[in-house]
């Protein structure tokens, strides 16, 4: 059953997987600009195995921790595709239970 949007908006889970999603984007976005940077150190500039590795250790690190909460989208594009194809609820972004 696909509770209404009022009882959704209402819910104290709304909040949290909210925060959970700007977490995990944030942490993402920070992770990304920050690979690259060499520290006032040319020798230490991150390459692409780095930078590669890097992403792919925040990503499995914030899906895993947060991906109860709030489905670890960390893209409002993926969120908006989702919603657009049914497959979550457009109010909270989660998956229909």
């Amino acid at each position: 059953k696909v509770s209404t949007w009022k009882q959704e908006l209402k819910g104290s889970g709304i909040w949290r997987d909210g925060l959970a999603e700007f977490l995990a984007m944030f942490s993402l976005m920070s992770f990304q600009a920050a690979l690259s940077l060499n520290w006032g150190q040319p020798s230490v500039m991150g390459g692409p195995v780095q930078v590669a590795l890097g992403m792919g250790f925040i990503v499995c690190t914030m899906a895993w921790a947060l991906g109860d909460f709030g489905g670890a989208h960390m893209s409002p594009a993926v969120s908006i595709g989702m919603a657009v194809s049914c497959r979550i609820t457009l109010v909270r972004g989660r998956h229909h239970r």
